[in-house]
């Protein structure tokens, strides 16, 4: 089918991408708010032709997961081969539904980032597009995000087994770390595992802090030796998506200075919002300081 502008459905997620000059990109909907591996994502896309079109192009929706990975992917002709684009009229809104599934062995959970574009065989050539301020996005733009769910609850086998609540909506239920002792300028693998206990209102940022032993944080006592500071699972699971019940297994690689001394320190962690720097508060202040917990001892 075709619209005229006017008809552009209003529960719409609005857009206003241009590719290569020719064609518009009103926006897109998505049916789904999530999905689990092995179920299908169903989107509908709102193309509309600024000029006479003599190319025939091809159109492909990704669904990216973690670390980029593609999880779904749809590749046809405009409306399933039915409209290509060399037929469309300038001023002519088509309405191009696609499904991808997503496989049954996919990494979750993860927040996927939906991505679209237009390209030409056989050189998959693609189109740049641009934004409504005329800035380019590249050949394949993010449209938005989907969270691909957790099928099932992960057995969990927790080194260190601890319960450490933050704030109302996230707790620390424990961690593993790859050797309790690193050489100077070494690293050393931090997994910590949260659970969601209420929707969270916003994206923390995960810190975690090398400092001497009996310092009680690097924020009152200058900065930590070695730290990292990064969301969940580098940004793919975002704690603004985590749901009650979600386990996240996070895991964090430490590089430790090639100039810190011998010693014993204390490795800490915690979260905060990252346009405020405001830490969240640790519900059980006998594990912490109030807005950090010492997590484990390591040996450089």
């Amino acid at each position: 089918p075709s619209l005229s502008r006017d008809r552009l459905p209003a529960d719409m997620q609005t857009l206003q991408l241009t590719y290569g000059g020719q064609i518009l990109l009103h926006g897109f909907q998505i049916e789904q708010s999530q999905v689990m591996p092995g179920q299908p994502m169903n989107i509908t896309l709102y193309w509309e032709a600024l000029t006479p079109i003599r190319q025939d192009y091809s159109v492909f929706v990704h669904l990216q997961g973690r670390g980029g990975d593609i999880i779904g992917q749809s590749d046809s002709y405009p409306a399933r081969g039915t409209r290509p684009t060399s037929t469309w009229q300038v001023g002519e809104v088509i309405v191009d539904r696609h499904r991808l599934t997503v496989p049954v062995d996919a990494v979750t959970p993860v927040l996927g980032r939906v991505l679209a574009g237009l390209y030409t065989l056989p050189d998959f050539g693609t189109l740049d597009a641009t934004d409504p301020r005329g800035e380019s996005v590249g050949g394949s733009p993010t449209l938005g995000r989907l969270k691909v769910a957790a099928t099932q609850g992960e057995v969990l086998h927790i080194s260190r087994p601890r319960f450490d609540r933050f704030g109302h909506s996230i707790a620390l239920m424990g961690c593993d770390i790859s050797q309790p002792q690193v050489q100077a300028g070494g690293q050393v693998t931090v997994t910590l595992y949260w659970q969601g206990l209420a929707p969270p209102e916003r994206d923390y940022t995960v810190f975690l802090h090398l400092v001497p032993q009996g310092e009680a944080t690097a924020s009152e006592n200058g900065q930590p030796l070695a730290q990292i500071d990064e969301q969940p699972l580098a940004g793919d699971y975002p704690t603004s998506a985590w749901a009650p019940g979600d386990i996240i297994r996070d895991p964090h690689v430490l590089t430790v200075p090639a100039d810190v001394p011998p010693g014993r320190y204390m490795l800490q962690t915690g979260l905060y919002e990252l346009e405020t720097r405001r830490r969240l508060p640790v519900g059980d202040e006998r594990s912490g300081t109030g807005d950090c917990i010492s997590l484990v001892e390591i040996e450089v």
